[in-house]
């Protein structure tokens, strides 16, 4: 069975390589909406989580217990929220902004090297964001009225085992998981982290 954490390397590392082909300006509009993505989730994520559950119950049928049910449901909502403000980030605003006149500051880099290595490190950061919070959502349990809180140790994803079994206490993926997004910086932090990613947005394309 492959590693969680070699997996999620390989993935950011791809996603770098992809931001080096689409350069530094549509980067940094992904990062901006993955940035708010995650904002919302740590700030109003317990409020409106649970409301999607039942759905995805129904879509995916039940567990053996109605609480790995719960467990695995609030997974995949998250999930496809994150994958939806993804896609919007990557493809949707992207379009758009490639229409916006060209005297941006994305403009005045003219070295190749310059926009694709930029690219690269911003692509980076997104592979972390993104896959790293698609990988929080299984260490990271929301809790109504508190946010999200560590998983219990030994209490195994609400997965089948065959399917992805959470790393052990001595896996090397453990020092990890303290930094993945979600269970790292508080939900303020990734409020501000929105508006000065987005400030340099509107910044990169006057």
């Amino acid at each position: 069975m492959i590693s969680i954490l070699v997996i999620f390397i390989y993935l950011v590392i791809f996603l770098g390589l992809i931001g080096s082909m689409r350069g530094w300006q549509l980067e940094v509009i992904a990062t901006t909406g993955l940035i708010g993505t995650i904002a919302a989730l740590t700030q109003f994520g317990s409020d409106f989580v649970p409301r999607f559950v039942e759905v995805t119950i129904f879509v995916w049928g039940t567990a053996p217990d109605p609480t790995t049910a719960a467990d695995r449901g609030a997974i995949m909502v998250q999930a496809v929220f994150m994958c939806t403000m993804a896609f919007f980030s990557y493809q949707v605003v992207s379009r758009i902004t490639e229409n916006i006149g060209t005297n941006r500051l994305g403009d005045r880099l003219r070295n190749n090297f310059q926009k694709r290595f930029i690219g690269f490190f911003l692509g980076l950061v997104n592979g972390y964001l993104f896959f790293g919070s698609l990988w929080g959502f299984l260490e990271f349990v929301l809790i109504p009225g508190i946010g999200y809180e560590r998983r219990p140790p030994g209490l195994n994803y609400p997965f089948a085992l065959e399917t992805i079994t959470r790393p052990g206490p001595e896996a090397a993926a453990q020092a990890w998981i303290e930094f993945l997004p979600i269970g790292w910086l508080s939900p303020t932090i990734w409020l501000l982290f929105f508006f000065l990613f987005f400030f340099i947005v509107i910044i990169a394309l006057i």
